[in-house]
């Protein structure tokens, strides 16, 4: 069998450039879902902080209150 070297070459470039084509797609999707993940975490950590921030605010205005009624009942 005679086979034209010329086509299995340009076959075998074609096939390499489509694989370094699908890894470069791979690594900018993965990028980019990295930075929207990151994104969403921070988002979330600053709902959290805001909430506990809200909660510690509150046990302590609680706290505060039952102090300043112990106070007066007592004296």
């Amino acid at each position: 069998m005679n086979f034209n070297r010329k086509g299995f070459t340009l076959i075998e470039s074609l096939f390499a450039f489509s694989v370094f084509i699908s890894v470069i797609v791979l690594l900018v999707s993965l990028y980019t879902l990295n930075g929207k993940t990151i994104q969403r975490i921070d988002k979330e950590y600053q709902e959290y902080i805001s909430i506990q921030s809200d909660l510690e605010q509150k046990i302590n205005l609680e706290e505060g209150i039952e102090q300043c009624l112990n106070k007066v009942l007592h004296s």
